[in-house]
């Protein structure tokens, strides 16, 4: 009996020490502008201040919508294919002993686009008015680039021990490389002049900056 107790004590002080250990992984699950996606981090043996800590993390998000997606644009409603992508590695710097981290990054975005005017609906084309005569107005928008990013957020913190952690982030990235935009129209009442204008409000309305926002849950193990 005493061989079998002192046998106990090692796997008893192992089980201690790994239900004492700190969180150091999460993944989780995010809503973004750019659909659905999940996420995963890991501490990192960084520090540049006192109570500060460093997170590693990747984030993949997407939508993919065939045919039946719905978007307004420039006051026009349009209807068609969707594909969009948000994926990112970045470096979470949390300052302070709460959940506030600043965040820095690299992404990459991918857009692509591929939609009608919707049916029964008239359209603005550069300055003209177009009702419902049973043309078409198309419109492409082509885009994958690398993105540098920048943000802020709350919560994912990988400390104290394992469970559920709330985080929502907001961020700008920089794509690297234009879209390419393209508009065309069956409307007899329309010049080229008109479509190009239309087609450059359109490409206008892009930005050379990106909004990046994310609400989500992760486990943090």
């Amino acid at each position: 009996m005493k061989i079998q107790a002192l046998a106990l004590i090692p796997a008893s002080l192992l089980l201690g020490f790994t239900s004492a250990q700190a969180a150091d992984k999460s993944v989780g699950l995010l809503f973004s502008e750019s659909g659905v996606g999940i996420n995963y981090s890991n501490a990192l043996p960084f520090s540049i201040k006192d109570n500060d800590s460093m997170q590693l993390r990747l984030q993949l998000s997407g939508l993919n919508g065939d045919g039946d997606e719905e978007i307004t644009e420039e006051g026009n409603t349009y209807v068609g294919d969707i594909e969009l992508a948000d994926h990112k590695v970045t470096a979470d710097w949390f300052p302070y002993d709460n959940q506030f981290f600043v965040t820095a990054g690299l992404g990459y975005l991918k857009t692509d686009i591929d939609v009608t005017n919707k049916e029964g609906s008239g359209y603005s084309v550069g300055d003209i008015d177009v009702g419902s005569d049973g043309s078409t107005l198309n419109a492409t928008i082509d885009q994958s680039s690398v993105a540098p990013y920048l943000g802020i957020g709350w919560g994912n913190k990988l400390a104290g021990k394992s469970g559920l952690s709330f985080f929502a982030e907001l961020g700008v990235m920089k794509p690297l490389d234009d879209a390419r935009v393209s508009l065309s129209s069956t409307s007899t009442s329309v010049s080229q002049a008109d479509i190009e204008q239309e087609r450059r409000k359109l490409k206008n309305a892009l930005g050379d900056v990106r909004l990046s926002a994310s609400l989500g849950l992760s486990y943090r193990f």
